[in-house]
């Protein structure tokens, strides 16, 4: 390319060896418009200079394609002279021919592209041009340190090189299905004639499989298609009043069955069809009918409740799967979610309707869910009385309380308990009270790293900022904030231990919150535990199933 554009560059009159930003930038619409050509399977298609634009906007660096119609609209014609300016040196080089198309009114609509064959440039031309290419690095350091520059040149020509990321993973995803696709029907193939070949070794035309496939040869009787295509219409009713009995091989004739039935003596005889139903029906007299009307029904529903049983064998079944599931293993989403339907619904209803009770499904919904059930398994020494160790039995326990209406309720109310149990167990850590203390001192260290003139405490101070200033207060003397309710309480006990100083007045009210987060939590958990929000109900997870 770099040498038949200097070639071309040369007819016009340049001088000079190449140029760096042409040849980059005409070898990336070389590049795209033989990309469109690979798709429209033809070396001749037609474009309109607007998809022109559009589609070389990200090769080019030209930022986001403005959507609305105005703005596009500005956006094409700022770009549209540099693209027809490239087609004509592609022109030029012998590799692309475009002519521009008019309609009726004389507008330029569209523009044919033909891809030719590109000439052989010389020897000399060759070396001149992989020398120039040898020198695209060195050139592109000393370009950056300019003060206006476009998009990087060694950027257009990695994303000329190859599609963006959406089409390449369109193909790669075709070329899996075609992949899979040959596969299944070699497959397929090998097993009919596997088939064929067993059969016509035990004798029988056909393969064991039943009816051949739709990919097999159909083997129809030349008498038959004869017969169906002969005119029934001209016939004289005599002809067509009596018909004669014919003794016709019946569906399972080819499989196999037919040996069977010869062997016995007798034809199989084949179910009756529908028009053979409606006509015994038609025979029965009016007061036997309700009489087999109801013993049909009756029938039915003896079908429906054993499959239905069956469907609510199963429900229970996986449900305690759910319930014993082993700790510290991940257990699948859609067993989850129809457990918690079971404990909150009832095994009949999922067994009618399955597990759409659960609500909407989502990835990030079942990640909420793992990592609710991780922390709530680490931390399973401090669940409530009565709760279940692992987290999805946790999770049908929370169902059986009946509260929440979708599974997303429960996960939620199963991520709260989990951080009130871990509060509960960072409560008494000496490794938590290190970590608090660590920190304080780092605040201190940039408050004195502050201001040289603030010397002192300030005046006044907010409600929060009391909290911060008695916390660190107390993590720096050794002691722990979550062992005291309130800042006034803890500050009153900082200044009779160390008594001459002065605290800053409050401004607003003091809502006396917990000095510590933690503490806090753990002790929320804990009055929600004595109040009985985490009391499982009287019946048991097993009995809730039914």
């Amino acid at each position: 390319m770099c040498a038949l554009l200097s070639r071309a560059r040369r007819v016009r009159g340049c001088s000079t060896p190449g140029d760096d930003r042409l040849e980059t930038r005409v070898y990336a619409v070389k590049r795209y418009l033989f990309r469109l050509g690979h798709s429209a399977r033809s070396g001749r298609f037609a474009c309109s200079i607007e998809q022109l634009v559009i589609g070389l906007a990200p090769v080019m660096g030209w930022g986001a394609v403005p959507t609305g119609g105005s703005e596009r609209a500005r956006f094409v014609r700022a770009h549209r002279k540099s693209v027809q300016r490239w087609l004509d040196d592609l022109q030029a080089a012998g590799v692309v021919a475009h002519e521009p198309e008019r309609d009726q009114r004389g507008w330029w609509w569209r523009t044919q592209i033909v891809l030719l064959t590109a000439p052989a440039p010389s020897a000399e031309e060759l070396r001149v041009a992989q020398g120039r290419a040898q020198g695209w690095r060195a050139r592109e350091r000393a370009r950056r340190g300019q003060h206006r520059r476009a998009c990087a040149l060694a950027t257009i020509r990695s994303r000329a090189s190859q599609p963006r990321r959406g089409t390449r993973s369109r193909l790669a995803r075709a070329r899996a299905r075609a992949a899979h696709d040959a596969r299944r029907r070699a497959l397929v193939e090998a097993q009919i004639e596997t088939g064929r070949a067993v059969a016509h070794a035990c004798g029988v035309l056909t393969h064991p499989f039943g009816a051949p496939p739709t990919s097999a040869d159909a083997k129809q009787c030349s008498k038959c298609q004869a017969r169906a295509q002969t005119p029934q219409d001209w016939a004289p009713a005599a002809a067509r009043s009596a018909q004669t009995l014919k003794m016709t091989p019946t569906f399972a004739a080819g499989t196999g069955a037919h040996v069977r039935a010869a062997g016995g003596g007798a034809l199989a005889a084949a179910p009756p069809g529908p028009e053979q139903r409606s006509e015994e029906i038609g025979r029965i007299p009016p007061e036997e009918f309700d009489a087999l009307v109801l013993r049909r029904v009756a029938e039915r529903e003896r079908q429906f409740a054993v499959r239905a049983a069956l469907r609510r064998e199963h429900v229970l079944r996986r449900s305690h799967e759910v319930i014993s599931w082993p700790r510290g293993r991940t257990c699948p989403f859609g067993r989850l979610a129809e457990a918690w339907a079971t404990h909150r619904h009832g095994a009949t209803a999922v067994a009618e309707r399955g597990a759409s009770a659960a609500g909407p499904r989502s990835p990030e919904l079942a990640g909420r869910a793992a990592h609710a059930i991780a922390r709530y398994e680490r931390f399973a020494d401090q669940r409530p009385p009565g709760w279940p160790q692992t987290g999805p039995a946790a999770l049908c326990a929370l169902a059986s309380q009946r509260r929440a209406a979708v599974l997303a309720g429960d996960i939620a109310r199963l991520r709260a308990l989990a951080r009130g149990m871990r509060a509960s167990a960072l409560l008494g850590s000496a490794e938590r009270l290190e970590r608090a203390a660590t920190r304080a001192h780092r605040r201190q260290r940039s408050e004195e790293r502050g201001v040289p003139f603030r010397t002192g405490r300030p005046r006044w101070e907010t409600a929060e900022q009391r909290r911060s200033r008695v916390r660190d207060e107390l993590l720096l003397a050794g002691g722990d904030p979550a062992a005291w309710p309130n800042a006034a309480l803890a500050a009153a006990a900082l200044a009779h231990r160390a008594p001459g100083g002065t605290d800053p007045e409050v401004l607003g009210a003091d809502p006396h919150a917990e000095l510590d987060g933690v503490g806090a939590r753990a002790a929320r958990y804990r009055a929600e535990e004595r109040a009985g929000r985490w009391a499982l109900p009287a019946i048991a997870l097993g009995a809730r199933l039914t």
